[in-house]
């Protein structure tokens, strides 16, 4: 590695990297460094408010007695079930009864 190789360097300045870069070409990459912090940030944000709000879902479900493994003996739950699809309508040989 020769002094003059900053292939290696951690500096994220361009100025620092490139320094015969013409104003423009910097200030381009200024401003696209800038669009991918805020594309990064914005990234974070909605993944942390997304995970809030569906463990907050998830939370007052549980609160509010509602957890599904606590429904009891799995005979309940089928029974459950049964008692729901026998209020359903069902279409028997071209008529409409309820089971």
């Amino acid at each position: 590695m020769t002094p003059h190789d900053t292939s290696t360097t951690t500096s994220h300045r361009a100025d620092e990297r490139q320094p015969n870069v013409p104003g423009g070409v910097t200030a381009r990459l200024k401003a696209r460094r800038r669009r991918i912090g805020l594309i990064r940030k914005r990234t974070v944000a909605i993944a942390a408010s997304t995970f809030a709000l569906i463990w907050g879902v998830i939370f007052v479900q549980l609160v509010s007695g509602h957890d599904p493994a606590l429904a009891g003996s799995p005979g309940e739950v089928l029974e459950k079930r049964a008692s729901k699809s026998a209020r359903r309508a069902v279409v028997v040989s071209g008529s409409l009864t309820l089971m």
